[in-house]
């Protein structure tokens, strides 16, 4: 509109020099006012059809983007809120209860199981002592108690005679004493000579072989049970899994069926991450194994093609059609699986944009 005015003034200039220069000659204030008045008509012409041509121009740029948006054609589906069992897949490491045997005393392994196999059933013999060398040093201390009975009965005679002392009578008493201690060791050291599975088990090579000599505390093998297995998967604060909850353990094409028994307090605070604990009864997954845990939940919601969501930062959205027009609404993925997501956050019957939504803007027109 500027460029209009501006023409207008250079036009009206030269309107004036040729007025003037019409004025010198003969009639000259009728050619003058002529001129004036032609000048006057020739602007408002100008300026109507600049006006004109202008608001003409606008109307075609809007009418063609309108039919821009006309000619949008889209996909839709019609929402079906529905049930909907949702697998979800976890990796787990398998925990058992353990036992570690190690050695109460220095001693002699005269029988170990595992020389032959790597499993045993509760009350199976696992390890036994050599217990030679005690018997004989129980015999031993059996004479000496029995010869110290004796000397004692004949010194306590002698003491009530004046012939000995009272103190050689209480050091023969400290002396039985000491031996009765020891044999009741040895009897104790006879009955631990054995020691057997306290569960059923298995167990990796052991630390020791027969004839070989234990010391104290020493390490002879641990136990794992085999009934029972502990399985750790570690699962998003968002996830929906609650005790008591079933699932399904898979390894090397076998299953086996599972328990939620308990699930950490406490979640990492930086990435939200928890600990659920799944008992499972089995006899043959190995400690530190990692399965595949398939936890089974159920939501309502709607399936659809993945085309069909914009993801703005952390916020998912779709467009609904709404009055001819596309309408974009939030929406809460609840499952992702290949191309395919499930929904929360629509109402039945809603018509949903499934392809093309690249090409669509909020409120725009579209045709189905």
């Amino acid at each position: 509109m500027n460029s209009v005015i501006w023409i207008s003034i250079i036009l009206f200039f030269p309107s004036i020099i040729v007025s003037y220069f019409l004025s010198r000659c003969k009639k000259w204030h009728k050619i003058l006012l002529l001129s004036v008045i032609f000048n006057i008509i020739f602007s408002l012409i100008y300026h109507g059809l600049s006006w004109y041509i202008q608001k003409y121009k606008e109307r075609i740029k809007i009418g063609s983007v309108e039919s821009v948006q006309e000619t949008i054609l889209v996909n839709v589906q019609t929402v079906k809120n529905k049930p909907i069992a949702i697998d979800t897949q976890y990796i787990g490491t398998v925990h058992r209860e353990f036992s570690v045997i190690r050695a109460e005393r220095t001693s002699k392994i005269k029988f170990i199981i595992s020389a032959n196999k790597n499993s045993a059933k509760a009350n199976d013999l696992l390890v036994e002592y050599d217990i030679t060398e005690i018997e004989i040093n129980k015999n031993q201390v059996i004479l000496e108690l029995q010869y110290i009975t004796n000397l004692l009965e004949n010194t306590a005679e002698l003491v009530k005679k004046g012939l000995s002392t009272t103190k050689e009578l209480k050091d023969l008493k400290i002396r039985k004493e000491k031996a009765i201690n020891q044999i009741k060791l040895f009897d104790q050291y006879l009955k631990t000579s054995k020691i057997n599975a306290p569960f059923n088990c298995y167990f990796s090579r052991p630390f020791h072989s027969p004839g070989s000599t234990v010391l104290t505390g020493d390490k002879i093998m641990t136990l794992y049970n085999s009934d029972k297995a502990l399985i750790i998967i570690k699962f998003d604060i968002k996830d929906s899994i609650k005790v008591n909850q079933k699932c399904i353990i898979s390894y090397n094409d076998n299953y086996y069926e599972g328990e939620v028994i308990n699930i950490s307090p406490i979640a990492d605070h930086q990435t939200n991450i928890v600990e659920a604990y799944i008992s499972i009864n089995d006899s043959n997954l190995i400690m530190g194994t990692l399965v595949d845990v398939i936890i089974t939940n159920h939501a309502t919601g709607v399936s659809l093609s993945d085309d069909a969501i914009i993801q703005d930062g952390p916020t998912s959205y779709v467009y609904i059609v709404q009055d001819g027009h596309a309408i974009k609404v939030p929406v809460q993925i609840i499952h992702r699986k290949d191309n395919e997501v499930t929904v929360e956050g629509l109402s039945d019957n809603q018509i949903v944009v499934i392809s093309g939504v690249h090409k669509l803007t909020n409120f725009c027109s579209i045709k189905i």
